[in-house]
């Protein structure tokens, strides 16, 4: 299970639509630490964590139980706001961003399984 810290700038999400209340959905664009590649959150959610738009922001990113719908599910936390000198500092605490692909990583242990077949097969 996934459990990390991440420096986010909030965006619209301007491919989406609005959710059942009315809210666009928002981006959270990681500046640094590392999170899925799941980062668009409903305006609702952003709405009830307090996040406004070109503001940044420590969160906390949890993987949470999968989903058999929609597969690995993540719920972000605010931590605190950050002032501009706050962001570089934060940024060069956590490194620098990386975004991980959900499905890669599940599917990544059953693919080196397949290959280690073949090759005993070989």
């Amino acid at each position: 299970m996934f459990n990390g810290l991440v420096v986010v700038n909030v965006r619209p999400f301007v491919n989406g639509s609005a959710d059942k209340n009315g809210l666009e959905p928002k981006i959270l664009n990681v500046l640094a630490g590392k999170a899925p590649n799941r980062t668009v959150i409903s305006g609702t959610i952003a709405d009830s964590l307090g996040l406004e738009d070109n503001k940044a922001y420590l969160m906390q990113v949890r993987e949470t139980e999968e989903s058999p719908v929609y597969g690995r599910q993540f719920s972000f936390s605010v931590v605190s706001s950050l002032s501009g000198m706050e962001i570089i500092q934060t940024c060069k605490e956590l490194g620098n961003a990386v975004i991980f692909d959900i499905d890669a990583e599940t599917e990544a242990p059953k693919a080196k399984a397949k290959t280690a077949l073949e090759e005993v097969e070989a």
